[in-house]
């Protein structure tokens, strides 16, 4: 019988593990699955910032350069300059003429600055034109130091004389942060031998560029360039890079669209790269370690509903898991009752003693202990399946055991059932509780001593719990040597019966429960046991088990 129950035990535990494998095996497909498209669908969108923050970059940056380029063509072609590219002496005239002309000229940059915006808009700090090396005018749109225009536009008047090419711009540089997007005019109508050249230099804070490429969606991390199309560093965010070369490597990728892994230094990087103009590259770089956090960060919501998920079917599992072991002790504390109940010992005993006691005797005692053995053996059937049972129907059993142990040893044991009030008796109690803990007091407490025994069953209460204590005078034991916490642990030691059931006794009372509640074992060798049964009081109603 017991191997059959054990087998059938085995059989549901494989169930019960097949069952929460194949939940946590769905599950996590499922959280996987879901996890691995948001993602994917949250870093697609990353890039997609990306890409909308880096074209409305270029889109300005676009804007600002064709309107410094506009206005420094703008004022080309004023009726000075325009008069100038007729006649290369136009300058080399009287004192007098010459100062009148030199004022249109500035009047004509004043005007054109303020009909393109040039001036509202901070593009431009100062113009300047010069004549070969002699500057004619200039005119600025913010206060500056006369010396320092004089100065700076003398110097890249310089360079750009040194250059073949019509129109250049100079890049900022960290000894002189400005870019200057210059002009070079000659006439062919001139009939002077010696041809002239007039240099136009509108000069722009490098701050306005640096600002404009920091408008780009700002992940940190991020490294953003401003190149010419040979890789001359015009703006960034990156501290002393002003007017130095970008990395070939760098240069190398193709403009368009975004390259979502790129090497570089070891160190992986999105990087977009567009053409703002013929003149013009915007380069942005993302490390992809900053890319793979942002895209987490914004799937905390789907992180936190997995959680809560995982919480949830972790919780289901251990109540199934709870009752299903509440389910199996139950079975088991039936077993080991049958079988103490049952053992050839017990049961000569008994039978020596009813044959006796019907020698010795009339029907009644014999009517009564075998009442009491029936009632009792019924306790322990398997059709009967509550877990939980009244008070008074547990003391029955009890009753029926200890009257029967009473019959064999007579004089050698006496017994007290004390119940502190009769309303506890209608409390519910799991079904052999209390019996098997009366049982153990007699056969492994008073069985084995040579004087008179005594048992007490003592049930009482303290505030919201039920206190039962099932006390005897026996030989005791060491309480060390049965630690009730390790139970449920495959120590690989056998335990003799009597610790098994206590054992079982306690774990069944912690899973019905809760851990504040089970037993408490107070024993002293040669002086006896006292076991407490502490649970909450809950009045039993058929049907609530």
């Amino acid at each position: 019988m017991k191997k059959k129950l054990q087998k059938s035990g085995e059989k549901k535990s494989r169930s019960v593990l097949k069952i929460v494998l194949v939940l946590l095996l769905a599950f996590t497909v499922y959280g996987f699955v879901t996890a691995y498209s948001t993602y994917n669908s949250n870093l697609e969108r990353n890039y997609e910032n990306i890409d909308n923050s880096v074209q409305n970059t270029i889109d300005v940056l676009g804007q600002s350069f064709a309107m410094i380029k506009g206005t420094t063509i703008a004022i080309s072609g004023g009726e000075t300059i325009i008069n100038w590219t007729k006649d290369n002496d136009y300058f080399d005239v009287d004192e007098k003429q010459r100062i009148l002309r030199i004022k249109a000229l500035e009047g004509e940059m004043q005007r054109t600055l303020i009909y393109n915006n040039g001036w509202n808009l901070n593009l431009i700090d100062y113009v300047a034109v010069f004549e070969d090396d002699t500057l004619l005018s200039y005119t600025f749109t913010k206060p500056y130091n006369v010396h320092t225009i004089e100065e700076k536009s003398s110097m890249v008047n310089k360079k750009i004389q040194e250059s073949e090419d019509f129109s250049i711009i100079l890049p900022p540089t960290d000894d002189d942060p400005t870019m200057y997007t210059t002009l070079k005019i000659q006439s062919d109508f001139s009939n002077n031998s010696k041809k002239k050249s007039l240099y136009i230099v509108v000069a722009t804070d490098a701050s306005f560029l640096e600002n404009s490429i920091k408008s780009a969606y700002g992940y940190d991390g991020a490294i953003m360039y401003l190149t010419n199309k040979s890789g001359m560093i015009y703006a960034s965010n990156v501290d002393d890079k002003l007017g130095k070369k970008l990395d070939d490597k760098i240069m190398s990728i193709p403009a368009g669209g975004i390259k979502k892994d790129f090497n570089i230094s070891s160190k992986r990087y999105a990087v977009a790269k567009r053409s703002i103009n013929s003149d013009f590259y915007f380069i942005y770089l993302l490390p992809k370690s900053e890319i793979v956090m942002l895209t987490i960060k914004s799937m905390e919501s789907l992180l936190v509903l997995t959680i809560a998920l995982t919480l949830i079917m972790v919780f289901l599992i251990t109540m199934v898991e709870r009752q299903y072991e509440e389910k199996i002790l139950m079975e088991e504390s039936e077993i080991l009752f049958l079988q103490q109940q049952m053992n050839p010992h017990f049961l000569f005993n008994i039978l020596l003693t009813i044959q006796i006691k019907a020698k010795m005797s009339g029907d009644e005692p014999v009517s009564k202990m075998i009442t009491s053995l029936s009632n009792l053996l019924r306790a322990g059937i398997y059709r009967d399946k509550r877990s939980t049972i009244p008070v008074s129907e547990e003391l029955k059993y009890v009753e029926y055991y200890l009257s029967l142990q009473k019959a064999r040893y007579e004089e050698r044991l006496s017994y007290d059932i004390k119940i502190e009030s009769e309303d506890l008796k209608d409390l519910e109690v799991p079904r052999l509780s209390i019996e098997p803990l009366v049982e153990n007091a007699v056969v492994h407490g008073l069985e084995v001593s040579d004087k008179e025994g005594h048992v007490e069953v003592l049930l009482s209460s303290k505030d919201t719990d039920l206190i039962i204590h099932v006390k005897d005078n026996g030989v005791g034991f060491d309480i060390e040597s049965l630690d009730l916490e390790e139970t449920g642990k495959d120590t690989g030691e056998k335990l003799p019966r009597e610790k098994v059931g206590v054992k079982n006794t306690n774990r069944r009372l912690k899973l019905l429960y809760g851990e504040k509640y089970g037993l408490k074992i107070d024993s002293k060798l040669n002086e006896g046991t006292d076991i407490e049964i502490r649970i909450p009081k809950k009045k039993w109603v058929l049907g609530n088990d």
